[in-house]
């Protein structure tokens, strides 16, 4: 989870080959992370910029949560992707 505005360091692991428990693990703890943050609450809007296997997951845990979840680039393939972004940037 980052922080709006924060930049992030680069980073060396992925969840592109992580196997099912281990992406299941990560989402487990980055709702954690949301709710201690009170992030979850109703009225709140959580956008996940990342790829299928960092929100497959993640969306089943936040179902029951009043939180509203976008993925603006949903469906799109990578040179879609890339486009969506180039134009907002």
């Amino acid at each position: 989870m980052i922080q709006t505005a924060r930049r992030s360091s680069p980073y060396d692991e992925t969840l592109n080959n992580a196997g099912v428990e281990e992406r299941r693990e990560w989402s487990r703890t980055v709702v954690g992370q949301l709710r201690e943050r009170d992030l979850l609450a109703e009225g709140n809007t959580l956008v996940i910029h990342a790829g299928k296997a960092y929100y497959e997951e993640l969306l089943p845990l936040l179902h029951d949560e009043p939180v509203d979840v976008g993925i603006p680039t949903e469906g799109l393939r990578m040179g879609e992707t890339l486009s969506w972004y180039n134009e907002r940037i």
